[in-house]
């Protein structure tokens, strides 16, 4: 229960040590309000900052990707060595993650959340190793912020954005899915099987952006 500067002064009374005046409470008060204020403000232009360090993003985009197109060619070297006519093929599996387990409505779950990230690990290799992935993000911090200082942006777009999606679209593993399809078949894989849950709309995506 928060006290106020009258509850502190009873309370320091009944404890027997003598109270200070209210006025002076009241002046400390808010001598400490504003430092407050002050270190929050320094701390948000701080984390701006750090979310406008476009830079170091990208570079751990190219790390994972390029992680990932390796493990792409790993898998098509053991096809070679099993002897396959198309080491090109390549099986997987793949699903949809999201920040929020509420179910929104009945034909499009998760539309509560605000995060989406597919994964499609292939299944040729016990490593089953994760060979493309793709994130739906309608979070921007650095928007947010802006917007809450009055200033008028839109996610996505605006410098240091992170939102790939607009607030009030959709997260859709259908997309998901043609996204994934898309980077494996510049990589020359052939998808045979795609395996998923019983709910899922990304295999379909896969096989048309083949």
């Amino acid at each position: 229960m928060p006290l106020g500067n009258s509850r502190t002064r009873l309370l320091l009374a009944d404890l027997d040590i003598p109270p200070p005046a209210e006025s002076g409470m009241s002046k400390l008060s808010s001598y400490v309000s504003s430092k407050t204020t002050d270190l929050n403000n320094e701390s948000m232009r701080t984390k701006v900052e750090e979310v406008n360090n476009e830079s170091m993003r990208t570079k751990v985009e190219e790390v994972n990707n390029e992680s990932m197109r390796t493990k792409v060619e790993e898998v098509k070297n053991v096809n070679r060595r099993r002897g396959a006519s198309n080491p090109n093929v390549i099986n997987v599996a793949l699903d949809g993650r999201y920040n929020c387990l509420t179910i929104g409505h009945s034909k499009k779950p998760r539309q509560g959340a605000s995060q989406s990230i597919g994964i499609a690990c292939e299944t040729n290799t016990d490593k089953k190793y994760i060979i493309s992935a793709v994130l739906q993000n309608k979070l921007c911090w650095t928007g947010a912020w802006l917007r809450n200082t009055g200033i008028t942006v839109n996610c996505p777009g605006h410098e240091g954005c992170t939102a790939n999606l607009t607030r009030h679209a959709p997260l859709s593993e259908r997309e998901m899915g043609r996204i994934i399809g898309e980077d494996l078949s510049i990589q020359g894989v052939l998808i045979k099987f795609a395996t998923t849950d019983g709910d899922s709309t990304s295999a379909t995506r896969i096989e048309e952006a083949m």
